[in-house]
């Protein structure tokens, strides 16, 4: 008797599927012929379609008609090799006719004894990483450059102009500082009060969605935190499911327990790591198992992803932002975490997949590089310009001395804004 590969498929994908229904990253799974069988709600978001109109077309349908044929293509390949490949760019067409890039992940999922029973997908609308860089980039420029502002403010203060003449150039010169000030106080505003920096607003000013974030954080309020519950059976059998359904996911994966342990491990994509200077690491699972959370990153990433960890667990949401770059491999990566509970509905672990932004990583830092310096460039240019032109004029010992010293700090300034995109 043929084996029903698509049943055994659905069987297992239905077993976790209150897991993937709340996953923050998109997950679906095909059958082998690229039919789909599931598809999860934050998959079909930016689609707009009914989840029965996805769930009953081809793999790839939707894409654009450039796209359609390399993504059937891929799917086609993993099914045929049964090895996965990742990090494929995609441009998807919503029931809008709006279009979405995404970074997608396409894997075999394989039984117990090697078939390939069909194919899964992990998909990130590039949008959304550039957002989490963002936030984290600039959040940490804008701190920089926070004091070294207020400093040149400072010294503004005591300027004493002599004539009308100076008097243009103090007001030039006061109004780019404070121009910078704002720059700096919109981006932390973004940052620590949970805003979103949408990446189009780089070139025309910081659009702030700051009201959206707080209706979500007093949603998070309304919930009833519970601790973690201890149960490694019911941990055992989620375990048993994604060894099948991620078994040859690329994205690395882990399952925490209630106490941010190590309990499972994504063996194929720990074994394609590589480290710093580009050697293949081929790490084995043991390397991981039993060992606590974050013990392979620097104490910042670990306090990052730890603090997203304790969200997820006490207060029982899935979350994504968890950037982190482990010790010694070249690799940056964006973590995403879905609680796991048992028959009670006791959060009893989390499930983690990282996507590897290494490569869209650069491009995105170029992006933000570019917007960044367009948006500090015209009042920097203008406060050394004023500050300049002012010091060349004879005016008293007092402003020259001021004057050099706002300059100095301006030059830092544009140092950091360079320096912080550097690859």
């Amino acid at each position: 008797m043929q084996p029903d590969f698509e049943q055994d498929l659905r069987e297992s994908i239905h077993q976790v599927q209150s897991v993937f229904d709340y996953f923050p990253a998109g997950i679906g799974f095909s059958s082998i012929t690229g039919h789909r069988l599931y598809v999860n709600p934050e998959g079909n978001k930016f689609t707009n379609f009914d989840t029965q109109e996805i769930i009953n077309s081809q793999f790839a349908h939707h894409f654009t008609k450039t796209d359609f044929l390399r993504a059937k293509n891929t799917y086609q390949q993993v099914m045929k090799t049964g090895k996965p490949i990742e990090e494929f760019a995609y441009n998807y067409i919503d029931s809008n006719s709006d279009d979405h890039w995404f970074i997608v992940s396409i894997f075999p999922v394989l039984s117990t004894q090697g078939q390939v029973l069909g194919g899964g997908i992990i998909a990130n609308e590039v949008v959304n990483q550039e957002v989490v860089y963002a936030n984290r980039i600039v959040g940490e420029l804008a701190r920089n450059i926070r004091p070294i502002i207020t400093t040149i403010e400072e010294n503004i203060k005591k300027l004493e102009p002599s004539n009308a003449e100076e008097s243009q150039y103090l007001e030039l010169i006061t109004y780019s500082a404070t121009q910078i000030h704002n720059l700096v106080d919109d981006a932390l505003a973004a940052v620590t009060q949970g805003g979103r920096i949408t990446t189009h607003s780089f070139a025309t000013g910081y659009e702030l969605r700051i009201e959206k974030q707080r209706q979500s954080d007093e949603k998070l309020r309304l919930v009833n935190k519970q601790p973690p519950h201890h149960d490694p059976e019911t941990l055992k059998t989620f375990i048993d499911r994604f060894q099948i359904l991620l078994g040859h996911c690329p994205d690395p994966w882990v399952v925490l327990d209630e106490t941010a342990t190590y309990c499972a491990v994504g063996e194929y994509s720990m074994s394609r790591l590589t480290a710093s200077n580009g050697t293949p690491l081929d790490l084995k699972v043991d390397h991981f198992l039993g060992k606590k959370m974050g013990f392979q990153m620097t104490e910042e990433d670990r306090n990052h992803i730890l603090a997203l960890y304790e969200k997820v667990m006490y207060w029982g949401v899935p979350l994504e932002g968890g950037i982190f770059h482990p010790i010694g491999l070249k690799d940056t990566f964006l973590a995403t975490m879905q609680p796991l509970r048992n028959s009670a509905g006791r959060v009893i672990g989390a499930l983690s997949i990282c996507k590897n932004l290494t490569n869209e990583h650069i491009r995105t830092v170029q992006r933000i590089a570019a917007a960044i310096r367009h948006m500090f460039k015209n009042p920097l240019s203008v406060l050394l310009g004023g500050a300049e032109v002012w010091l060349e004029e004879r005016t008293s010992s007092v402003n020259q001395s001021l004057l050099r010293a706002i300059m100095l700090d301006a030059l830092q300034i544009d140092k950091l804004v360079s320096s912080k995109f550097e690859i």
